[in-house]
């Protein structure tokens, strides 16, 4: 085999905390009508995109410099990191597909090196949070998105790998393959999955995967 893209998670799967919109609602003060929001949405009393806003609108007036520190707080989980570096050093170009906001995706990114990435984009007036924001990744839709990329960038499913944690990337798992999963990952997720992080030989694996075919 020979990978030449790896789609990776964010939330959760290459940060430690799994959901950015929970992790703004604690910090911010707004934990309480944050839960009451994503079990309306869980019990299906409105769509993803009216989850989204109502989260946002919870956040207006907030300085975007205050949530750019708070996301870039949040931990790195280490094993992660370190597979998206040794791709981006074996010249594997990895794209960040995450239903979490822009503005820590960004981040995670540009300290990566990520060729590209797609997230929801919190709107921005005057330096502050809007209160609205631009769905970009609906839940349970990274399939379509990764699709694309693979288009974007000339490759088929047996030359791409995906790295996640949760329900919502089983689509993205689906499309491509090869597949690593988070010690912490979703049953699903870990039953599609090739190997483990921390349960398998990561570096045999990845040796084979980048080298396989570039002669």
């Amino acid at each position: 085999m020979t990978l030449r893209l790896a789609f990776f998670d964010v939330d959760g799967t290459l940060k430690s905390e799994p959901d950015p919109y929970l992790y703004l609602h604690r910090q911010l003060g707004t934990e309480a009508e944050g839960l009451a929001n994503l079990e309306a949405f869980l019990a299906g009393q409105f769509d993803y995109e009216t989850f989204a806003q109502r989260d946002a609108a919870l956040w207006k007036g907030t300085p975007v410099d205050q949530v750019d520190a708070l996301f870039r707080a949040i931990p790195y989980v280490p094993e992660a990191r370190t597979l998206a570096e040794a791709l981006y050093r074996a010249g594997v170009p990895i794209v960040l597909i995450s239903t979490g906001l822009d503005r820590h995706v960004r981040q995670v990114a540009e300290e990566l090196a990520a060729a590209a990435w797609a997230a929801n984009e919190l709107e921005v007036a005057d330096g502050r949070l809007a209160g609205t924001i631009r769905v970009r990744v609906f839940w349970n839709s990274k399939g379509p998105l990764v699709r694309e990329f693979m288009a974007r960038f000339g490759v088929g499913p047996q030359e791409c790998l995906a790295v996640g944690d949760s329900e919502g990337d089983l689509s993205m798992f689906a499309e491509v393959g090869h597949r690593i999963a988070v010690p912490s990952s979703h049953p699903a997720l870990r039953r599609m999955a090739d190997i483990v992080l921390g349960e398998a030989d990561l570096h045999t694996w990845l040796t084979r995967a980048v080298t396989a075919d570039r002669r």
